[in-house]
């Protein structure tokens, strides 16, 4: 049995034995940007890689203001990340 999937870089990834060898940003970069927030349910192709990039510059115009010490979005550990879907 196979326990690889190939990345978008051509890669063997394996799955039950990951190695960061087998990471590359590229291919972390071209999965998120083919997967859809939302299961699809927007009205145009919304992806997650998309969303991050939105959450980071909302970041950083936040932080830029002086209302938080530095981006978070990536982790959301922000008290107000919960809403910035219901926003954005």
């Amino acid at each position: 049995m196979r326990t690889w999937i190939q990345t978008y870089t051509g890669r063997q990834f394996d799955v039950f034995a990951p190695d960061l060898v087998q990471i590359d940003p590229v291919d972390i970069a071209w999965h998120l940007s083919m997967k859809c927030r939302y299961n699809g349910a927007t009205t145009r192709f919304y992806s997650v890689a998309e969303h991050c990039c939105v959450l980071t510059d909302v970041d950083l115009m936040i932080s830029q203001n002086g209302y938080v010490e530095s981006p978070k979005s990536i982790s959301y550990s922000m008290n107000w990340w919960p809403w910035v879907d219901v926003f954005i």
